[in-house]
């Protein structure tokens, strides 16, 4: 796709966001709980705001490929904000494009050099409100700039029609910019941005919810810093895998995919944060493929001491788990459900 395609592409998107929030506004409730309609919005808003991401995504792919070298994480994640900068003041400069009133035949004719690029005539100087020349929709109580204040909250954060604020569930705090979970709940902009990043140190608290609701990533994204939008990718990758593989080396322990199951199945992984190697079998110090698997001799007497006390390992992610009151039903830290008793998943036998 050439630029000039994706330009046209990304414009697309942002009018359909637009007439999106429209629409929202044409049949707005006071009701909190989400309704269909409501639901329906908020997945096309998903499927467009993917679109305009996957266009920001080829740009710093573009602008990284012709760096070369030099782009290190640093400078990755600079020009990742400066690309969602750019994009969203385009769409901010597009609105209010769309929204300005047409120009007369006099005025049209004498400034068709500017007027033939919406957004650069869009970006010139306002008037002074107190000048002959302003209009009525300049001064600061009227409803055009009441629109476009309202154009630069982001639609995710903008509240449901006829409400002024609203209570934040987490803080308390009134809030005139305020997310509206699944469940009806409300969140600022910081308390939601603080439990996705909870979420991605705290594997307890992934993925984020309210009211046992998970909270659509999706629609999050489009308030979230390009450093912790890669963060959050890359432990839901993590999170979703039962039995993992991380770095042997101390100092490091990135997360490098999932584990062998099986000897054979085994290969030397390469972290890309310290280049070192580990074996995707016994999470040891990478080794060919033709050679045993070491036995880990601490390990070894863990197992030993697990079986003297009676533990059992979950059957998926293989940890040891101790029980010390209750019934038999474990969840493990890995989320998989078993039976403490026999040691298979919890419901397949005569224990659940």
């Amino acid at each position: 796709m050439d630029e000039d395609n994706e330009l046209m592409l990304e414009t697309t998107a942002q009018l359909q966001l637009l007439d999106l929030e429209d629409r929202r506004a044409e049949f707005a409730s006071d009701d909190p709980s989400l309704s269909d309609l409501e639901i329906t919005f908020n997945v096309i808003e998903a499927d467009i705001r993917a679109t305009l991401q996957s266009i920001r995504d080829r740009r710093i792919a573009r602008v990284i490929h012709n760096a070369g070298r030099a782009a290190d994480s640093t400078r990755i994640s600079d020009i990742a904000e400066s690309e969602l900068r750019a994009q969203e003041e385009r769409g901010r400069l597009l609105g209010l494009a769309r929204r300005s009133p047409p120009q007369s035949a006099s005025s049209s004719s004498s400034s068709s050099s500017s007027s033939s690029n919406p957004l650069s005539a869009t970006a010139s100087e306002p008037s002074d409100p107190g000048s002959p020349n302003s209009s009525v929709s300049d001064l600061p109580g009227s409803s055009q700039t009441n629109k476009n204040k309202v154009i630069n909250v982001p639609p995710i954060l903008r509240l449901p029609a006829g409400r002024d604020t609203v209570e934040c569930i987490i803080c308390s705090d009134s809030a005139t910019e305020a997310y509206r979970a699944p469940c009806g709940c409300f969140y600022d902009r910081n308390c939601v941005v603080d439990l996705f990043t909870k979420a991605t140190t705290d594997e307890s608290l992934f993925p984020p919810k309210c009211c046992t609701q998970s909270i659509p990533f999706e629609q999050i994204r489009t308030i979230l810093s390009p450093q912790l939008i890669l963060t959050f990718q890359k432990k839901t990758e993590e999170f979703g895998t039962l039995n993992r593989l991380y770095c042997f080396n101390g100092t490091c322990s990135n997360f490098l995919g999932p584990a062998a199951l099986t000897e054979r199945e085994k290969a030397s992984v390469a972290c890309n944060e310290c280049s070192l190697s580990t074996c995707s079998f016994c999470k040891t110090q990478g080794h060919a493929a033709h050679v045993p698997c070491t036995n880990d001799v601490a390990a070894q007497q863990v197992l030993t001491l697990g079986t003297e006390n009676g533990w059992k390992a979950c059957p998926s992610c293989h940890h040891l788990v101790e029980k010390n009151g209750g019934c038999n039903h474990m969840v493990c830290r890995c989320k998989n459900e078993f039976c403490y008793a026999c040691g298979v998943r919890w419901g397949s036998c005569r224990h659940g």
